[in-house]
């Protein structure tokens, strides 16, 4: 963030390292930009280790009713997007300027979609470049173990406590499903990972 020359204006993408682009992906996605317009965008993402598997459209829901998070896998349900995958986001310093820089609350997990809240209140569009992918690694940067769980987890509830407060009872919930999954599957680490985040954050909470 401390890169970013706010004067001026142009297109800014972020991209995780674990993150490819196809040859073509920012040209289709700048045939859709109007100069004079701020957006968010976010491009398909496909499995980097079979390119031909689409993992969703680069934009996710946050879901109340049965998980917490659920990816959009079909371009007829973008516009029930609530925030775009920061792996692969293309924006622009008009934006920026608008939503403030990424808030410092959070590691790796739920900054987006802070940034697309801002976004939404402010009247930004989030979008989808059908044309453009992305091949991910899925994880490979920090791995899916005992730390993706607790940040994922914990952060979480730094999300909800801004935004969604009536529902934090809900996620607590959810996230003991998540914990009994995971020792129904003999996954100790990351089930650890889970309750340390819960109970950290219902620590911090006295």
């Amino acid at each position: 963030n401390n890169f970013i020359d706010l004067n001026e204006d142009s297109n800014i993408f972020f991209v995780n390292p674990d993150i490819c682009l196809h040859e073509d992906a920012i040209y289709f996605a700048d045939r859709l930009l109007d100069d004079n317009k701020e957006f968010i965008m976010g491009f398909n993402v496909m499995d980097y280790f079979n390119e031909i598997k689409k993992i969703f459209i680069g934009g996710s829901q946050i879901d109340h009713g049965l998980s917490i998070v659920k990816n959009i896998t079909k371009i007829k349900d973008a516009n029930s997007i609530d925030y775009i995958y920061g792996g692969a986001m293309f924006t622009n310093t008009k934006s920026i300027r608008k939503i403030g820089l990424f808030p410092e609350d959070y590691f790796l997990y739920w900054e987006e979609a802070d940034f697309c809240m801002k976004a939404r209140k402010l009247n930004i569009p989030l979008i989808i470049s059908n044309k453009s992918y992305c091949y991910d690694k899925v994880g490979q940067s920090i791995g899916r173990g005992e730390l993706s769980e607790y940040l994922f987890t914990y952060n979480s509830f730094i999300f909800y406590q801004k935004y969604y407060r009536k529902f934090k009872v809900k996620l607590i919930l959810k996230h003991c499903i998540r914990l009994v999954y995971r020792l129904i599957k003999l996954n100790f680490k990351n089930a650890r990972g889970i309750l340390r985040a819960i109970f950290h954050y219902l620590n911090n909470q006295e």
